[in-house]
């Protein structure tokens, strides 16, 4: 199973208890967590993400 399968497969089991969707920054600290990165090159990640969006 990929990231990506696994992240589609969280977020229908959340969606299916809440009826809400995990956000992208939920969907990034997955991403994250799987890849190894420790919480601040997450959050550095976000930051780049949103400085570009912006």
């Amino acid at each position: 199973m990929t990231v990506e399968e696994a992240i589609l497969f969280l977020d229908n089991l959340v969606y299916e208890q809440t009826e809400k969707h995990l956000s992208r920054l939920q969907q990034s600290i997955i991403r994250g967590v799987v890849g190894g990165l420790t919480y601040q090159e997450i959050q550095q990640n976000e930051q780049k993400y949103e400085s570009k969006r912006t």
